[in-house]
C-alpha cells in the first residue's frame, strides 16, 4: 500500500471509543453538561461554565459516582484525543507528506533553477552557483520542551504521515496498535530529563534530517545529469545545513562539565563515522563500480573504521575519570601521542571520491551524494554551535581590562570598546592543554579552549558557531574575538551575537554599525566571508509581546541592511539565525511552514537585503522535543526539508505592502502593543498571576532548570516575571488558558483606529499574517477558564458553596479554607490582571470578528472543542480537592518550616515539597524505643510511636495522586496548544 493509501488523520476518530469506552461515555456526559452551562452563560454573563463544570465534577467524586480512577481514565481519553488532534494539526502544518510527491516537487524546483526567465538553459556555472550555496540552516536546540518522550514523538510523526518508522503505510490494525500505545503510555513524568537523553533525542532527529538531505542531493544530481550530462559530476550541493547546540549550550548553566561538552562532540563524531560507513556499504551494493573504485572505497572504509575504533577508546578514557588530573592526563596523552594517526580531516577522502566520480560517469550518483555529505559536514553529524551568555564574557574580560561597569553604560560604552580594541592590537596566541581547561574557572575562556581542542583533535576543517545570548553591545562581540585570537581559533569560529532583549531589538543595527567601524572585526569577517547574527523571541516575547517583538526584529534587520550597504563591505554573506521556538508564544506561526518562515523573515526584510546587495542565509531553531517531531520519521523529515528548500529557493513575492507605506499606522500600532506589554510586565499583579501556580502545573520538560527560586526552605513569592525563564513563562500562560504574550495589547491597538485596521488587514500581507497568528492564540485562550483558576482563591465563593453543601464535614472544610484565603491578597491581585485581559480582549474580539477571524484558523481548529474546556474544568475540580485536603491538614510548629509555609506551598501547588515536609513532620511509623536501653519498661505510647498512617492514607498520599493527575491534564493541554511554552 502506498503512502497515499494510508489511513488519514480522520481515521483516528473512534479509536478512543474502542479503547476507553467508560471514559468515552463520561466525556459525552460532561460535554452535554458543558453545553448546558454555556447556553445559560450566554443568557447570564455572570455564570462561569468552567467553574460550574468543576463543581459538577467535584460533586460526582464526592458522591462516589466516579472515583479518582475514573477521572484518571477520563484524562487518559482526553490525552489520547489531544494527541490525535496534535497529529492532525501537524499533518496540516507540514503539508503533503508523500515522499513521491515531495521528490517530484524538488525535481521541478531544481529543473526550474536551470532555466532563465525565458525558459532557456542557463550555464552550468550559474546553476552550480545556485546549488552550491548554503541557502537555509536547521539548528537543533535543546530548550526545556521535552514534555513528550522520544517514543511517543515518533508515534506522533507516524500518525501525522500515515506511515511507520519503517516507511510502510499504516493500516487500521497499525493505527489501533499505535492508539493503544498512546493511551497506555505516560505523557509526561516527574523524572528529570537528562542531557544524555536530550542528546540521544537530538541525534535521532539529525539522522532523519541527514537521510532527507541525501534524498535531496540525489534529486539534484538526477536533474543535473539530465540537464548537464558532461558536467554534473563536478557538483557538490550544499543548500541546507544542519547544526546542533545540544550539549554545547552553557548559557546560565553550571551543570554541564567541560568533559560533558567534549563527550557530546565525540558522540556526534561517532554517529558521523557510522553514517559514512553505512553510505559506503549502500554504494557498494547499489551501484556498478569499477574494481579500482571498489578498492578505493575499501581504503576509505578502513580509514574510517580505524578512526571509529580510536574514538571509542577516547570516549572510554574520558568517561572513566573526567574529573582528576590523572584520568584527564591519560586521556590527553592518548590524544597527543596518536595525533599523527588520527583522522581529523576528510578533505583527502573527498578528493579520492572526486577522482572515482570522474572514473565512473554512469554510476557515480551515490559517490557524489557521499562526497557532498563529507564536504559539508566533515567529521560532524551536525555542525557545532556553542552558546554562552554575554555576562559570562564580561566576567571573563574583567581580568584583562580591569574593573568595568555594565558594558551598556552609555557613559563608558565607547571607552570599553577602545579598551578591548587595544587588547586586539597586541594579542598573541597562547598554547593550552587539557589541564588548562580543568583549571580554568571562567566559563567563556573554557569554552574557547574546548573549541580549540575540537579543532585540533576532532575535526580541523569544520568551523564552529559561537553564540552569545543577551548581547547588547559591540564590546561583547569584540571580547569574544579577543579570546578567539588568544586561543588561536579566530579563523575557524563564527561569532554570533543574539539580539533578544528590548534594548538589542532597538539597537541591534547600531551594534553592527559599531562592529563594522572596528578594523579588527572587519578583517575577521572578511577572512571568514560571513557576518553572523542571531535574533530571538526568548526574552523579547516576555518584555514587549510576541507580535511587537516580531516587528522589532524585522525593523532591526531592515536597518541593518542599510548599515551593511553603507559600510561598503563586499564579499561577506550575512547569516541570520532565528531562535524562535515551536509554539506561537515563542515566535512561530501556527498555520503552516510557509506562514512560519514568512512571519519570522518577512518578504520586506528579504527585499531590503536584496536591494542592499547582501546575500543572506536564514537559519531557524527547532527546539527540544516539540521541534524534533518534524524530523521524527523519514517521510516527515523529507516533507519538512522540502518545505524549507521550497521557501529558500522560491521566488520572493515582490508586492507592495501598505503596512510599510503607512508608517503612521504601523508605528502607532507597534508602540501601542509594545507599551501595553511593558506596563503589564511591570505590574506586580501580573507577577502574582504567573506565580499563582507557576511551573508547578508542569512536569519536568528538560535538563535545564526552569525555576528560579530559593533552594530549600519555604517558598518565596515571585516578585517579577524576569525570575521565570521564557519558556516556562509562556507555558504558564498557556496552562492558565490565556496566551497573553501573543495577544495582549492587540485589542487596544486595534481600537485606536478600528476602520483603518480593517483596511490595513485587507491590503497588507504582513498585517494579515500576524493577526492570523493572534487569532489562533485567541482561539486557544479561554478567559472563563482563567477566571475558574482565579476563583479558587475567592473566599466568598467557598463560603457560598459551604452554605449549600449537604455534607457538614465538607462544608466545614470549605469554611476553614475561606478563612485561610481571606488572610491573603491573591484573589484581588489576580482579579485586577483578569480585568486588564478582559477589557483588552473585548476590543480584540471585535477586531477579529470584523475581519472574519474564523477563516484564519487551521482547518482542524474546531476539533479541540470541547476537550480543551473539559481539561480546564477537570483541573479546576482537582485543585478544589487539593484545597479541601489542605483544610484538613494537621498543624505543626516544631520544624524549620511551619504549617503556614506548607499551606502557602500547597496553595501554589508546590505539592512535592509540601508533602515531603508533612511526611517528615508526621512519619507513618517509627521503631519503638528499646526498653533495655533505658533500664525500665514503658507502657505509654507517644504520638510518634502510634504513627500517622491515617494521615498518610487519607491526606498525604491522595495529595500526591491528585497532583500527578493534575499535571497529566497539563500535558494534554500542551498537546492541543502544540508545544510546551
Amino acid at each position: 500500500m502506498s503512502n497515499t493509501d494510508a489511513v488519514s488523520p480522520a481515521d483516528f476518530l473512534g479509536a478512543e471509543k474502542k479503547l476507553l469506552p467508560n471514559a468515552y461515555k463520561l466525556r459525552d456526559e460532561l460535554a452535554g453538561v458543558l453545553d448546558g452551562f454555556e447556553a445559560e452563560a450566554r443568557e447570564n454573563h455572570l455564570q462561569s461554565p468552567v467553574r460550574r463544570l468543576a463543581f459538577y465534577i467535584s460533586n460526582l467524586v464526592h458522591e462516589r459516582r466516579i472515583d479518582l480512577g475514573g477521572l484518571e481514565e477520563l484524562v487518559r481519553l482526553l490525552t489520547l484525543d489531544a494527541f490525535f488532534y496534535r497529529a492532525r494539526h501537524l499533518r496540516e502544518y507540514v503539508g503533503n507528506c508523500s515522499p513521491e510527491a515531495n521528490l517530484e516537487t524538488l525535481a521541478k524546483l531544481f529543473t526550474g533553477l536551470s532555466r532563465d526567465a525565458n525558459g532557456a538553459t542557463i550555464s552550468f556555472e550559474d546553476f552550480r552557483a545556485k546549488i552550491e550555496r548554503e541557502v537555509f540552516g536547521i539548528v537543533i536546540t535543546a530548550h526545556p520542551t521535552f514534555a513528550v518522550s522520544q517514543d511517543l514523538t515518533q508515534v506522533l510523526a507516524s500518525l501525522a504521515t500515515g506511515c511507520g518508522q519503517d516507511g510502510k503505510a499504516l493500516d487500521e490494525t497499525d493505527l489501533l496498535a499505535l492508539a493503544t500505545e498512546v493511551a497506555e503510555s505516560r505523557h509526561g513524568t516527574s523524572a528529570a530529563m537528562t542531557l544524555d537523553a536530550e542528546q540521544e533525542f537530538a541525534l535521532m532527529a539529525i539522522a532523519n534530517i541527514r537521510a532527507a538531505l541525501r534524498r535531496v542531493y540525489r534529486v539534484v544530481f538526477e536533474v543535473a545529469r539530465e540537464v548537464y550530462p558532461a558536467d554534473w559530476q563536478q557538483l557538490t550541493p550544499k543548500l541546507i545545513t544542519v547544526a546542533s547546540w545540544v550539549g554545547y549550550d552553557l548559557d546560565g548553566r553550571s551543570d554541564i562539565l567541560w568533559s560533558d561538552t567534549f563527550l557530546a562532540r565525540l558522540s556526534v563524531e561517532e554517529m558521523a563515522l557510522n553514517d559514512h560507513l553505512e553510505s559506503l556499504a549502500e554504494i557498494a551494493t547499489e551501484e556498478k563500480l569499477k574494481s579500482s573504485t571498489t578498492e578505493t572505497l575499501n581504503t576509505i572504509r578502513a580509514a574510517i573504521s580505524e578512526q571509529l575504533a580510536r574514538m571509542k577508546e577516547d570516549v572510554a578514557r574520558l568517561k572513566a575519570d573526567p574529573e582528576t588530573s590523572d584520568g584527564v592526563g591519560a586521556f590527553s596523552r592518548a590524544l597527543a601521542d596518536g595525533a599523527d594517526a588520527r583522522l581529523v580531516s576528510l578533505s583527502g577522502i573527498v578528493e579520492m571520491l572526486s577522482d572515482e566520480i570522474k572514473a565512473n560517469p554512469d554510476a557515480a550518483c551515490g559517490l557524489a551524494v557521499l562526497r557532498a555529505e563529507m564536504a559539508n559536514l566533515g567529521l560532524a553529524f551536525a555542525q557545532t554551535h556553542v552558546r554562552i551568555n554575554a555576562t559570562q564574557l564580561t566576567n571573563a574580560i574583567r581580568e584583562e581590562i580591569g574593573p568595568i561597569t555594565s558594558p551598556e553604560d552609555p557613559a563608558n560604552r565607547r571607552r570599553y570598546v577602545r579598551a578591548v580594541s587595544d587588547l586586539l592590537d597586541n594579542v598573541e596566541p597562547v598554547s593550552i592543554n587539557f589541564g588548562s581547561i580543568m583549571r580554568e574557572r571562567t566559563t567563556a575562556k573554557r569554552v574557547f579552549m574546548i573549541v580549540a581542542k575540537f579543532l585540533k583533535f576532532v575535526d580541523t576543517d569544520e568551523p564552529v558557531r559561537f553564540l552569545i545570548a543577551e548581547c547588547n553591545t559591540a564590546f561583547t562581540v569584540l571580547s569574544a574575538l579577543y579570546y578567539a585570537k588568544l586561543f588561536g581559533v579566530a579563523d575557524k569560529i563564527d561569532i554570533s551575537p543574539l539580539f533578544e532583549t528590548g534594548e538589542a531589538l532597538e539597537q541591534g543595527h547600531e551594534i553592527v554599525s559599531d562592529l563594522l567601524e572596528n578594523p579588527h572585526y572587519v578583517k575577521y569577517i572578511k577572512n571568514r566571508k560571513r557576518l553572523c547574527i542571531q535574533t530571538g523571541f526568548s526574552d523579547a516575547g516576555r518584555y514587549i509581546g510576541q507580535i511587537p517583538a516580531s516587528l522589532a526584529i524585522e525593523r532591526v534587520r531592515i536597518k541593518m541592511a542599510r548599515r551593511i550597504k553603507k559600510s561598503g563591505i563586499k564579499g561577506v554573506d550575512l547569516v541570520i539565525f532565528d531562535t524562535h521556538g515551536e509554539s506561537i508564544g515563542r515566535g512561530t506561526h501556527p498555520l503552516s511552514f510557509s506562514d512560519r518562515l514568512n512571519y519570522t523573515y518577512p518578504p520586506e526584510a528579504r527585499k531590503a537585503f536584496r536591494d542592499a546587495g547582501v546575500n543572506v542565509k536564514q537559519e531557524v531553531s527547532f527546539q527540544g522535543g516539540d521541534g524534533y517531531v518534524y524530523f521524527s520519521n523519514a517521510e516527515l523529515a523529507l516533507a519538512t526539508v522540502c518545505r524549507l528548500v521550497e521557501h529558500a529557493l522560491g521566488d520572493d513575492p515582490d508586492i507592495e505592502d501598505e503596512f510599510y507605506e503607512d508608517t503612521d499606522f504601523s508605528l502607532d500600532f507597534f508602540m501601542s502593543v509594545k507599551g501595553f506589554n511593558e506596563r503589564l510586565l511591570e505590574n506586580p499583579n501580573y507577577a502574582a498571576l504567573l506565580d499563582v501556580f507557576g511551573t508547578n502545573l508542569l512536569y519536568s520538560t528538560g535538563s535545564r532548570k526552569v525555576k528560579r527560586q530559593h533552594e530549600g526552605g519555604a517558598r518565596v513569592d515571585l516578585a517579577h516575571p524576569s525570575q521565570v525563564r521564557a519558556i516556562p513563562h509562556n507555558a504558564i500562560l498557556q496552562q492558565l488558558g490565556y496566551f497573553s504574550n501573543s495577544i495582549s495589547g492587540l485589542g487596544k491597538a486595534i481600537a485606536r483606529d478600528f476602520e483603518r485596521f480593517k483596511e490595513m488587514y485587507e491590503s497588507s500581507d504582513r498585517c494579515r499574517r500576524f493577526i492570523n497568528m493572534a487569532a489562533y492564540a485567541r482561539h486557544l485562550s479561554d478567559l472563563d477558564a482563567l477566571h475558574g483558576y482565579i476563583s479558587l482563591f475567592d473566599p466568598s465563593i467557598w463560603l457560598r458553596r459551604s452554605k449549600i453543601e449537604s455534607d457538614p464535614d465538607r462544608a466545614e472544610q470549605m469554611q476553614h479554607l475561606a478563612h485561610i484565603l481571606r488572610h491573603g491578597s491573591a484573589h484581588e491581585k489576580l482579579n485586577r490582571t483578569y480585568r486588564i485581559f478582559l477589557n483588552d480582549t473585548i476590543y480584540l474580539d471585535k477586531g477579529l470578528a470584523s475581519v472574519q477571524n474564523d477563516d484564519m484558523l487551521p482547518g482542524v481548529a474546531g476539533d479541540s472543542y470541547p476537550d480543551l474546556t473539559l481539561l480546564h474544568g477537570i483541573r479546576v475540580a482537582l485543585i478544589h480537592e487539593v484545597f479541601l485536603i489542605l483544610a484538613r491538614l494537621p498543624r505543626f510548629s516544631d520544624m524549620a518550616e511551619s504549617s503556614d509555609d506548607v499551606i502557602n506551598e500547597i496553595l501554589h501547588l508546590d505539592i512535592e515539597h509540601a508533602v515531603k515536609v508533612l511526611k517528615t513532620a508526621f512519619p507513618k511509623s517509627e521503631p519503638q524505643a528499646d526498653a533495655k536501653s533505658f533500664g525500665e519498661e514503658a507502657t505509654y505510647r507517644t504520638d510518634v510511636d502510634h504513627g500517622y498512617a491515617r494521615e498518610h492514607d487519607e491526606l498525604f498520599d491522595p495529595l500526591e495522586e491528585i497532583y500527578d493527575l493534575l499535571r497529566r491534564t497539563s500535558t494534554a493541554i500542551a498537546h492541543i496548544c502544540g508545544a510546551v511554552g
